[in-house]
């Protein structure tokens, strides 16, 4: 087997995937968020903590889950949470996709 390219995978599922290796090129695909609207952009994971804000948006990479034990979610009052030492993993299994307040999955799409 070879490489996996987890952006056409997300693709492929119907998300928009975006594929960023430098800490530039996460600042620039997350001002490309803000500018489409969104509040919170969420990358998985890289092995070293990165945040970018801008006004009361922010976009951040989730911790390692194995490395941290640390979760991440969307609070209350829509800013990331982040909990580390966690001991278990807890799964979201909604049949429905949330995306900036839309519930369905068609929706978020």
């Amino acid at each position: 087997l070879g490489p996996v390219d987890y952006a056409k995978v997300a693709q492929g599922f119907g998300a928009r995937g975006v594929t960023a290796r430098t800490p530039a090129e996460l600042t620039a695909a997350a001002l490309q968020h803000f500018a489409a609207g969104v509040d919170v952009v969420l990358w998985g994971h890289f092995h070293r903590p990165w945040v970018f804000e801008q006004g009361q948006r922010e976009a951040r990479v989730v911790p390692g889950w194995l490395e941290t034990g640390a979760v991440v979610w969307i609070g209350e009052d829509g800013k990331p949470v982040v909990e580390a030492g966690r001991t278990r993993q807890v799964v979201d299994s909604s049949s429905c996709s949330w995306y900036q307040g839309r519930e369905k999955r068609a929706e978020a799409r």
